[in-house]
């Protein structure tokens, strides 16, 4: 009988899972770590602070159909591959902020790291490598919103207590970094 062969659709579902706990955890979980140390430095109200979240999910949301066309039009490894460039280039700008304004710009950018490595594209990716076993593939694939969310206020609050916030800002970039190494070397269509 012969040794069933490795299904490299596995190695695409970690990698997706990976864009996910990253894009997702960071954005959604992680960022909120960071809210006393802003409003503390800048004075802003919740309010000016909060804006921002709502400006990101509402964007992304907007934009999903489009983030759809540009994977069909152009290819799921693309769009993660220039998700990743973003996201790495967000969170160095972020570090930089001196205004709410440029909070808002900042978030933008990471909207659109949610288009292009989060949920849609992460999930068009997998289901064109499975047919069977597509469910347990997209749940694990999924686990990595709800792992980042879990993980990353972890890291965020260890960064900052030891570095600061700025700091904190600029080594998370290299999240984007080892993201983008990822999708070049792993992610095939």
């Amino acid at each position: 009988m012969a040794k069933p062969r490795f299904f490299y659709g596995w190695v695409i579902v970690v990698c997706s899972m990976f864009s996910l706990l990253v894009a997702n955890g960071f954005t959604v979980g992680g960022i909120s770590v960071f809210d006393e140390s802003l409003l503390g430095e800048f004075g802003w109200s919740r309010a000016t602070l909060k804006f921002r979240d709502l400006l990101t999910f509402a964007i992304a949301g907007l934009l999903g159909p489009l983030a759809g066309y540009l994977a069909d039009r152009f290819g799921v490894r693309k769009l993660m591959m220039a998700g990743s460039v973003l996201l790495a280039v967000a969170l160095v700008l972020y570090s930089r902020i001196q205004s709410a304004a440029g909070m808002y710009g900042v978030h933008v950018i990471l909207a659109l790291v949610l288009l292009c490595c989060g949920l849609i594209v992460t999930v068009m990716l997998v289901s064109r490598w499975f047919v069977s076993r597509r469910g347990l593939a997209l749940g694990v694939l999924t686990a990595g919103a709800s792992l980042g969310g879990a993980a990353f206020p972890q890291v965020c609050a260890w960064l900052l207590g030891t570095y600061g916030w700025r700091t904190s800002f600029v080594a998370l970039a290299s999240l984007g970094l080892v993201l983008l190494v990822l999708v070049l070397v792993l992610v095939k269509e």
